[in-house]
């Protein structure tokens, strides 16, 4: 996903095909950030099979900064012959002025869009639900821009209408955070647009390493949109939250 296709990429905002499957509790199953760059830390090894659990390891790591995402509107969805296609959307009514750099704003948010939803739900049209979602870089002082990144999630977990009750509900409150998405140390996948390589060789454009080196596994550069959502292939989740004993804040300049 971070090396392909092998095209220029229209927009900065990477996009997910597919999403988890629908378990646990309904939540957001999208989230945002902005590549700061990378470290190391010391944390302990908590693999089962590994011959050094228990022990103290040094491991590189990649830093995204993650502030809470706004929730603006949400898009249902109903199922045709051709795919899902928008059946309808519920919008707030309280935008953050920055967001006019991204969108055109509905002057007057339809009032009786909830009822509709609902609606859709009970006839049985409605076969999905998204959250319109939106990051404010212009918050963040180590991104040198204030328009903010627009993005769908999909709401999963429990039933249909389960979801369009915590849609609502996170329309009402106007934002989620990390920990609504994720628990520490739970796998996720990362989506991100990495810059030009141009004609270049394997090396630069496929990641083939002449030798052994640390290279991170966040795709983009510093800066950078990155987009995260729980793993959709996990082969196990750590049954711990992860014991981590030291974060080096040294500069990777020397």
């Amino acid at each position: 996903m971070g090396f392909s296709p092998r095209s220029r990429a229209s927009d900065e905002t990477p996009r997910f095909g597919s999403w988890p499957d629908d378990q646990g509790q309904p939540a957001p199953q999208g989230f945002a950030g902005y590549k700061a760059g990378m470290t190391h830390v010391t944390m302990i090894n908590d693999q089962p099979e590994s011959p050094r659990q228990g022990m103290e390891e040094t491991v590189p790591v990649t830093v995204v900064e993650t502030p809470p995402v706004r929730v603006v509107a949400l898009r249902a969805y109903e199922e045709t012959p051709y795919g899902m296609r928008p059946l309808t959307e519920v919008w707030t009514d309280e935008f953050h002025p920055d967001l006019e750099r991204a969108l055109d704003l509905p002057a007057e948010p339809e009032a009786a869009a909830t009822a509709q939803l609902r609606d859709a739900l009970d006839s049985g049209a409605l076969a999905d639900v998204h959250a319109i979602t939106h990051t404010l870089p212009g918050e963040l002082e180590g991104v040198p821009k204030n328009r903010p990144d627009v993005m769908e999630n999909r709401i999963g977990g429990g039933s249909l209408g389960d979801r369009v009750e915590r849609g609502i509900d996170l329309l009402d409150a106007g934002q989620y955070s990390m920990t609504d998405v994720f628990r520490a140390g739970e796998y996720s996948d990362v989506a991100g647009i990495t810059t030009g390589k141009g004609t270049q060789g394997p090396v630069k454009r496929w990641g083939v390493q002449k030798r052994k080196g640390v290279k991170g596994s966040v795709p983009g550069p510093k800066q950078r949109l990155v987009r995260l959502r729980p793993a959709v292939r996990p082969n196990d989740q750590p049954r711990l939250d992860p014991e981590v004993r030291y974060v080096s804040t040294e500069s990777s300049q020397g």
